[in-house]
């Protein structure tokens, strides 16, 4: 990776200082390699915990090192330092979801954590890593299959009517527009144990409405709990999820039929009081103000 970010920009980065920094990046991942080789590893899990480190202390470092790169200006019309260390972080990261995606893959330590939020946290993230063209491509997915999927235990009929028109809105919303929602949903995923702060009256109602959305979270967290099924299932949507970034897979209708034939199994494992609850809270949600 660093290999190709000098090839990319060898006519600005000096030679003698790139060198240095990957001396001092190889330096310090063979320290941490073998402290951690002084662990015995026994287990395929235990192996597969060993990689993801190695991998994320190597982007720690990496990020590091090349905060104090001195390069000169990447591009003629923007003479400054702090832009083109931007320019090169940015390439890096960009360079971070193809290693990632290829860690992911050729070791099967595709990992979608310990609850359902967390997995679709997981899987948010890794649509949000694609280009546009394919952010919109998932989102067409999601609401082609979301027309299908059977709601009627959880969403009442003046509930459903609503969320067929945002759906619809959805449909036709632009590449940009689709990031922009998808971002924002996988932020409030993300967050729904951070408190929230409100700056004003104004945020009042959407406060209450964010604070109804984590309480169903919760519920679909404890009607998918975090065994070996669903555990195993939702790897394998991250993994299949990732192949489809990368080309290997091109069925995302597919994947995201999966993904949605697991929310219904969560919906089905539903007692009538937790339905009528969630009801209650989608109702006030998409219709109340």
């Amino acid at each position: 990776m660093l290999d190709d970010l000098q090839e990319h920009h060898k006519d600005k980065i000096n030679g003698h200082d790139f060198h240095k920094l990957k001396q001092s990046y190889k330096d310090k991942i063979t320290e941490f390699i073998i402290k951690i080789e002084d662990q015995t590893v026994k287990t395929k899990l235990g192996v597969q915990k060993a990689i993801v480190n190695v991998f994320d202390i190597s982007n720690i470092i990496i990020r590091k090192l090349l905060s104090h790169l001195n390069i000169g200006p990447i591009d003629d019309a923007l003479q400054n330092h702090n832009t083109s260390n931007n320019i090169l972080q940015k390439e890096f990261e960009e360079e971070l979801i193809f290693e990632y995606i290829y860690v992911c893959t050729e070791y099967d330590i595709c990992r979608s954590r310990e609850s359902f939020s967390d997995f679709l946290v997981e899987f948010l993230k890794i649509i949000l890593k694609t280009d546009n063209r394919k952010v919109k491509q998932a989102s067409d997915a999601l609401t082609e299959v979301l027309k299908d999927v059977d709601f009627a235990k959880i969403m009442d009929w003046e509930s459903y009517k609503i969320f067929k028109v945002l759906i619809a809105k959805m449909e036709f919303m632009d590449e940009l527009g689709t990031r922009a929602i998808l971002t924002i949903l996988k932020s409030i995923i993300a967050n729904r144990n951070q408190p929230i702060i409100l700056y004003g009256t104004e945020d009042q109602a959407l406060v209450n409405k964010t604070v109804i959305f984590h309480d169903i979270l919760n519920d679909f967290d404890k009607a998918l709990p975090g065994n070996n099924e669903n555990t195993g299932e939702w790897d394998h949507l991250t993994k299949s999820l990732s192949s489809w970034v990368i080309g290997k897979n091109n069925n995302i209708l597919n994947i995201t039929k999966n993904l949605f034939k697991n929310i219904e199994k969560g919906i089905d494992k539903m007692m009538e009081e937790e339905a009528e609850t969630m009801r209650k809270n989608i109702r006030l949600i998409l219709i109340n103000d």
